[in-house]
C-alpha cells in the first residue's frame, strides 16, 4: 500500500513543472525506499537500515523510481551491489559506512 501512495507521488512530480527566474523550468525527481513492517524487519532501526538500502538503490540505478526492499535483491545476489550502495551513500554524505 505505501508503494502504491509513493508510486502516486511519483508521478504527480514528474509531472511537475517549476519555473524560476534563471531558467524556463527545472525538472523534479523523486526516489523512494519502502520497508514493510513484519516482512522486512521488526524494529524502527531494521526498517529504516533498509528503506534506506532500497533508496539509494533506486538513486544508483536510474532516480525517479520506488523501489521496495527485498530480502532477495540486496541479501542472496553477491555483496558487490550492497558494497555499490553503501559507496554510493558514503560518497553522498562524505563519511565511511559502518
Amino acid at each position: 500500500m505505501a508503494r502504491e501512495k509513493l508510486q502516486g507521488t511519483l508521478d504527480a512530480v514528474r509531472d511537475l513543472q517549476l519555473d524560476t527566474p534563471k531558467t524556463e523550468s527545472v525538472n523534479n525527481t523523486f526516489s523512494a525506499g519502502v520497508a514493510e513492517y513484519g516482512r522486512d524487519g521488526h524494529t524502527l532501526d531494521d526498517l529504516l537500515k533498509n528503506a534506506d538500502r532500497a533508496l539509494y538503490y533506486a538513486k544508483a540505478n536510474g532516480r525517479s523510481c520506488v523501489i521496495p526492499y527485498s530480502a532477495e535483491l540486496f541479501e542472496k545476489r553477491d555483496t558487490t551491489l550492497i558494497a555499490r550502495v553503501d559507496n554510493l551513500k558514503s560518497s553522498e554524505w562524505g563519511s565511511s559506512s559502518s
